[in-house]
This record gives structure tokens, C-alpha cells and sequence, in this order.
């Protein structure tokens, strides 16, 4: 079995303990789909104890859950050590200006990561002067390795716009990014 699919399963934080113990030494799971369920930054915090260095997990689906800024902090530094994810959702949850933060932080490092979904989780709050959309724009002018970033749905604003845009002008790698309804001028 490659492809684990627990998704609307009303799994809870302690029910991620007793998950992530089977995960620990399996190293044919590369397909894990957690979304929809009721995983907050506790959870997060005991699945990352699965996305080491010796992780083989390429894609983490963790849409809809109740993750929050500690979730991105735990989910920040897994990424600066994880060699194996290559696909990340956390769609719909509350990461907020500091969990995306963090999360960003932990993608300037990471050099596999190819599709990144963070839409849906207040990274902004519509002016463009959130410290989120400036990470963000950093790690992207470092991170060879995103193809792919879903960041619709944050209130980025006009300004984040273009940090955004001015970012993008030093990264030859993101081919897809889609920043809908997020109060953006047509600048």
C-alpha cells in the first residue's frame, strides 16, 4: 500500500498520535490524505515527527482541518529538513500571518517541495502590508524547486500584489500561481 485516504473521518489530535506511531517505521506509505477532519496544531505537531529526513511521504493532504500558527511552525520546520514531500495542502485552515510565516521560512531550505496549496488561510488582511506576503516573496526569490502555489483566497491586497509580482520577476521555477480573490488591483 502506497496511498493511505482517511479523509473525513473526524480524526482528532489523538487519534494523529496513535496514527503517526504506525507511520514512524513505514516506508511505503508515499500518499497520505488527512483532509476534512478535525487535526489542530497539536496533531500537526505529532505528524511531524513523520516528515524527518528519513520520511518517504511525497503528498500531504491536510485541506479543512483546524490548523492554526503553531500548526505552520511545526510544518515550517519539518520542511527544512524533509527530503521526500513534494506536494503540500493546507488549504482552509487558520495559519494565518504567522503560521504562513512560518511555513514560508521553512521553504527557503527545502529543495523538493514542487506544489504548495496554502488558500483559504487569512495570510492577509486586504492592505498588503502583512508580514506573510513579504516571507512569502523572499522564499520565493530563493526556492528552486515550486512549480506550483495556490495562495487564492488570502486578502493579500494591492500591495502584496505586487511584492508578489516583483518576487516572481527572480524565480524562474513557479510556472503556476494563482492568487484569486485577494483584493488585488490590476497593477
Amino acid at each position: 500500500m502506497t496511498t493511505l485516504v482517511l479523509s473525513e473521518n473526524i480524526l482528532d489530535d489523538e487519534k494523529i498520535r496513535r496514527l503517526v506511531v504506525g507511520l514512524r517505521d513505514n516506508y511505503s506509505i508515499t500518499s497520505l490524505d488527512l483532509a476534512h477532519n478535525k487535526i489542530s496544531d497539536r496533531g500537526v505537531r505529532a505528524l511531524c515527527k513523520c516528515l524527518g529526513k528519513e520520511s518517504v511521504i511525497a503528498h500531504l493532504n491536510l485541506c479543512d482541518n483546524q490548523i492554526h500558527s503553531e500548526g505552520g511552525k511545526f510544518l515550517g520546520r519539518a520542511l527544512q529538513t524533509n527530503v521526500a514531500l513534494v506536494l503540500l495542502n493546507v488549504r482552509l485552515n487558520r495559519l494565518g500571518e504567522k503560521g504562513g510565516c512560518y511555513l514560508f521560512e521553512g521553504l527557503k531550505t527545502n529543495s523538493q517541495l514542487v506544489t504548495l496549496n496554502v488558500s483559504g488561510n487569512g495570510l492577509g488582511d486586504g492592505s498588503g502590508q502583512g508580514e506573510a506576503v513579504r516571507v512569502f516573496a523572499a522564499m520565493v526569490r530563493v526556492n528552486g524547486s515550486l512549480r506550483a502555489v495556490d495562495m487564492s483566497s488570502n486578502s493579500l491586497g494591492a500591495e502584496g500584489g505586487v511584492i508578489v509580482r516583483d518576487a516572481l520577476e527572480e524565480n524562474r521555477t513557479i510556472v503556476n500561481l494563482d492568487v484569486r480573490v485577494n483584493k488585488m488591483s490590476d497593477e
